[in-house]
């Protein structure tokens, strides 16, 4: 068996929100309109993919960030990872992205973050699509739902 060799991400631009330096995949023409896509947790950005032809055909811009934390995205000096943290990420990427606004779209824990994205900058998110996660308020509290969800506590 040979050793593994590390092989570096390459191909992203560095993008400075909220305090931090996140890795983002950029493409598309920079004057069309801005999707965010955020994967989720284990995942990467390469979790879109498939998905990344289909937008640039459509005429959008498409930046897909790693999540804070995630190399190659800057780790924060805290244990700030909490939904505020990661809704401000996104709304920082947007605007130092040039954009006045974005079509925002979460999958897991990017899905949390983009319904904290909605309720830091509301002026910030022209749509949200949201996979794989319900809106918060709509999850009813019952001990099933603590125990299916105990490995996010």
């Amino acid at each position: 068996m040979s050793p593994r060799v590390h092989v570096p991400e390459t191909g992203w631009v560095p993008v400075q929100a909220n305090g931090l330096t996140h890795a983002v995949f950029v493409d598309g023409e920079e004057d069309a309109p801005l999707v965010v896509l955020q994967h989720g947790f284990p995942d990467t950005p390469h979790t879109w993919d498939d998905v990344l032809p289909y937008l640039l055909d459509a005429g959008y811009r498409v930046a897909r960030p790693w999540g804070r934390g995630i190399a190659p995205s800057e780790i924060p000096a805290s244990d700030a990872y909490d939904v505020e943290d990661t809704a401000r990420d996104l709304v920082g990427i947007i605007e130092a992205l040039g954009a006045e606004s974005a079509i925002l779209v979460g999958h897991d824990w990017g899905a949390w973050a983009s319904w904290g994205a909605v309720y830091v900058d509301p002026s910030r998110i022209q749509r949200l699509v949201a996979v794989a996660i319900p809106h918060p308020v709509s999850i009813v509290p019952r001990m099933s739902v603590v125990w299916g969800a105990r490995h996010l506590i």
